[in-house]
């Protein structure tokens, strides 16, 4: 399997890109094959986004399959323009479109857990001691309602043999999928979050499958092509020396009583190198002179051999007086991970590496970025900006990854990366790629 084509444009008009659309149209339609695409939503005239929205859906013509979704405009990006669109081209015998309505998580409260321990303190909580002793795993319970008991309907009929990567689109909970799509671990998952929408089409998230429109749950396909992705986060710096996540247990509540990981609860870190975390970030901070840059700026980075910052989490909160630093994510990085505090400056723009605009194989990639426009990073050319043999689609609600591993030891939970610059990357070059 090959993909037939990847490119993605910022045109310098709404009419440029319906010109482009219906060259690229006239090619692959009606052949039976697979189309994919990501349109920004920020179109200045709503008739233009419609006409955009009717092309696309109809590209591929009678007997091929689509998906895509409104996703977001590349703010704070340098060397693209306002409006974009990305296109990906394969073929049909070995690419299955797939729509799923897996529920997923409600969105993160900071400090959850310890709001769960009030009700408790105040005689709600059904739980009791013999719980706590028989060792209950609380992230597993929480996890139950993300959990479904087989994949979606069009996935059921591909051999997973088959099945090397699984690009899809998503509403902002993608929990559910996500964690179905462990059934397939031998299949590298990247997804994107779609921008929100319900002020430009009235629906929380624009899907799109197989000229249907959807404001909920995901759209996406399963491909026999896709090495295993990389992350890379653009525009990062490190604030800190590589640090230990570390274990601790106050007072040894009940949480606490079978031997369970204290260093962190639920989206909290408690303790970094035996000390109080956000103390640690608030000295950074100090040091590098940063000082009174908001907490959206930072993030923990979990280090990987050689020095690479692998997953990241970006930092919501912290508590200096008693230590916690809350993270955006589900469950925080356990005792044990090494990590480092990272720092992107909001005003920051994004570079986009030379690999994207003369790739030296097809690429897929999604990017993170801030969901509000930094001012004068849009080009201003007369041309169209064409990046060939690149599809690159950007999410001001993150992008999703859950890394191929055959071995369970080594297996990775899937994650979102929220933090702007951070960019999930895709080889589509023809070949087996386990």
């Amino acid at each position: 399997m090959t993909a037939l084509h990847l490119s993605t444009i910022f045109p310098r008009s709404a009419s440029s890109l319906q010109s482009y659309i219906a060259k690229l149209s006239k090619v692959y339609s009606g052949h039976g094959h697979t189309f994919i695409f990501a349109l920004s939503a920020n179109f200045e005239a709503p008739s233009d986004l419609s006409k955009s929205v009717e092309s696309l859906t109809n590209f591929i013509g009678d007997g091929g399959q689509s998906v895509g979704c409104l996703s977001s405009p590349f703010n704070g990006v340098n060397s693209t323009r306002r409006l974009s669109c990305s296109f990906g081209v394969f073929e049909s015998p070995a690419a299955t479109t797939f729509r799923s309505v897996i529920p997923g998580k409600a969105e993160v409260q900071v400090g959850r857990w310890f709001s769960f321990r009030k009700k408790e303190e105040e005689g709600v909580s059904t739980i009791t001691e013999g719980d706590y002793e028989e060792g209950v795993d609380w992230e597993n319970v929480w996890d139950r309602s993300t959990q479904a008991a087989s994949l979606p309907e069009d996935l059921q009929k591909v051999d997973s043999n088959t099945i090397n990567s699984l690009i899809y689109f998503t509403d902002t909970a993608p929990e559910g999928l996500c964690n179905t799509l462990q059934l397939l671990p031998s299949a590298t998952k990247l997804g994107l979050i779609g921008t929100p929408t319900p002020f430009i089409t009235g629906r929380p998230v624009t899907l799109f499958h197989n000229g249907k429109i959807h404001g909920s749950g995901a759209v996406g396909v399963a491909l026999s092509l896709g090495k295993a992705a990389r992350v890379d986060y653009l525009g990062m710096k490190t604030l800190s020396e590589p640090m230990t996540i570390t274990r601790y247990s106050p007072l040894m509540t009940p949480w606490c009583k079978v031997a369970q990981d204290c260093s962190c609860e639920g989206n909290l870190v408690n303790t970094i190198n035996n000390a109080n975390p956000t103390k640690l970030l608030l000295s950074d901070i100090r040091k590098a002179g940063l000082e009174g840059s908001g907490i959206e700026q930072y993030s923990l980075g979990v280090v990987l051999p050689g020095e690479k910052i692998g997953r990241t989490y970006r930092i919501t909160a912290g508590d200096p007086s008693r230590g916690s630093l809350s993270v955006d994510s589900q469950r925080a990085p356990n005792s044990g991970t090494l990590v480092q505090f990272l720092h992107r400056p909001e005003s920051a723009t994004i570079e986009l590496p030379q690999s994207l605009f003369s790739p030296t194989t097809p690429t897929l990639g999604f990017l993170s970025v801030s969901d509000s426009p930094s001012q004068g990073e849009f080009q201003d050319h007369d041309d169209d900006i064409i990046l060939s043999d690149t599809f690159l689609a950007a999410s001001d609600k993150g992008v999703v990854l859950s890394p191929a591993s055959n071995n369970v030891k080594s297996r990775e939970d899937p994650w979102v990366c929220s933090l702007p610059g951070g960019l999930a990357t895709l080889d589509m070059a023809p070949g087996v790629h386990r």
